[in-house]
């Protein structure tokens, strides 16, 4: 095995290949195994980088048959830095996830917060911008927003500071449907 330690500006091993195949391919074939991995322990180092510049370009892919193509993970519980940092300066989506198989009954997206913070924090900082914070389109027979509450209000709404604004507005464009609609189970 090699095995050396080297403090250098420049890159000390580098490879170019100019054809389809990979320059560099580690691979494990142990349980649990690691097939290629990276380690930055000064402050603001990177663990492992990618960089792609052509058009549709991927920086870093992942790529998985029976297991998670990719999982980020802190283990510092005093840590107040996120687990996944998204930043776009395109024109582009910041994410997009999408489930392709029409059997999957399975969430898109499945957040879970054992702690006391907000669950989903939305924050549109524009003051022209003015399309919705969270739009839902269903196609099917569901709900587009369904919320429980056991202690508390389910969906609440508040009018902002400016002029006309309505803290909850509901409209119908069926000729029998119903703005909206509220029941209570509450005994008087």
């Amino acid at each position: 095995p090699f095995d050396t330690t080297l403090n250098m500006s420049e890159t000390p091993f580098r490879i170019t290949n100019n054809g389809t195949a990979a320059a560099i391919t580690g691979a494990s074939g142990n349980d649990y195994g690691i097939g290629l991995s990276g380690t930055g322990s000064g402050v603001g180092s990177w663990g492992v980088y990618g960089s792609a510049t052509g058009a549709s370009s991927i920086a870093v892919n992942a790529y998985s048959e029976n297991g998670t193509a990719m999982k980020a993970y802190n283990n510092n519980a005093t840590n107040i830095n996120p687990a996944l940092d998204v930043t776009s300066k395109g024109i582009g989506k910041a994410a997009n996830i999408s489930v392709q198989n029409t059997s999957n009954t399975q969430p898109a997206l499945n957040l879970t917060h054992n702690g006391n913070g907000i669950g989903i924090m939305v924050q549109l900082s524009n003051a022209l911008n003015d399309k919705d914070g969270i739009r839902v389109f269903h196609s099917g027979t569901g709900n587009g927003i369904y919320s429980i509450s056991d202690n508390a209000i389910a969906i609440r709404g508040d009018g902002g500071t400016g002029s006309g604004t309505i803290g909850v507005y509901g409209n119908s464009i069926s000729t029998n449907g119903t703005g909206v609609h509220g029941n209570s189970e509450a005994l008087d």
